[in-house]
């Protein structure tokens, strides 16, 4: 069959609730492959992944991709796959949790199973490195992305529409989660507590927290807007989040325990200042450079209370 028109019907082709499943980055990898490997991408790509939903649809399209690419460099033809080949894509795979790989031997069993290959592979063997849910930290990188996917929303959406709304109070979900030591529940139930803030603090049952103005501006605005006693309320955003941030590698973060991911996390990125001992987020502009004496060492100090004096 000819390339052009399987990258045609490729970039055509949709998931189940119809949308588009193959990008620009995605058809980059995929014109990669050798013909006799395209045609197999083509073929199950037609038969199997279009049946499923995005998330799923995409999921396969880049696990077989990236399978196909493997044995490519080795001039392999899937229907002459073998053990030892399979055996080192696992092993280039190795660094990666075990969930991730548990999900790589779903989607690849399913790939092998469809065109017959099943009965002379050995899935089950492989392992991914065992993390702790509870304490794993989540990189500044990930937390970054994360944000701005809900702050570009709220950049291009009417504060009227339900896409403001639902970055808002997911953005909101996010801010609390790395910022104050609150359980996924706890968040969930902040507003109908009566949880208050000022200008630096956030208080809660009894107790307070430090939290960086970029959250207390996300709680004053909902208060104003009433977001946060709309119908669907925070309880709901929680519970569709603790979803998201698992498929995203971010599910450290709902750890139930409190001194669990989210605590780790908040450890790494907000820094005690060495000149009045105040936590602040590890970002550049809540940071300066300070000299004590003449020719001496300098110091990194927070901008809020000790950049001057």
């Amino acid at each position: 069959m000819d390339r052009n028109v399987i990258y045609s019907e490729l970039m055509q082709m949709q998931s189940a609730d119809g949308i588009s499943l193959i990008g620009p980055k995605d058809m980059k990898n995929i014109k990669l492959l050798p013909d006799y490997n395209l045609e197999y991408f083509y073929i199950y790509a037609k038969a199997y992944i279009s049946k499923n939903d995005k998330e799923v649809a995409k999921n396969y399209v880049s696990i077989v991709n990236r399978f196909l690419t493997h044995i490519s460099k080795f001039n392999c033809d899937l229907k002459d796959v073998n053990q030892e080949l399979v055996n080192s894509f696992f092993e280039t795979n190795k660094n990666h949790s075990q969930s991730t790989i548990n999900n790589y031997k779903i989607w690849l069993s399913n790939f092998f199973s469809f065109f017959s290959l099943l009965k002379k592979i050995d899935l089950s063997q492989f392992k991914g490195k065992i993390e702790s849910k509870d304490n794993k930290i989540i990189s500044a990188e990930k937390l970054s992305k994360a944000k701005e996917v809900y702050r570009k929303i709220r950049r291009e959406s009417d504060k009227d529409s339900e896409d403001y709304k639902t970055a808002t109070k997911s953005l909101f979900v996010l801010e609390m989660l790395f910022s104050v030591p609150l359980s996924m529940n706890d968040i969930g139930r902040f507003h109908k507590e009566k949880g208050k803030y000022s200008k630096n603090k956030i208080y809660f049952e009894g107790e307070t927290y430090d939290a960086p103005a970029s959250l207390i501006s996300l709680i004053e605005e909902m208060y104003v807007t009433n977001l946060f006693f709309e119908t669907n309320d925070i309880t709901t955003t929680v519970n569709r989040m603790k979803k998201e941030l698992s498929d995203y590698d971010m599910g450290a973060l709902t750890a139930k325990k409190k001194d669990g991911g989210a605590k780790a996390t908040r450890d790494a990125i907000f820094w005690a200042c060495p000149q009045c001992g105040e936590k602040y987020e590890a970002v550049a502009e809540n940071w300066c450079v300070k000299q004590y004496t003449s020719n001496g060492e300098n110091w990194v100090v927070c901008r809020e209370n000790c950049a001057n004096g």
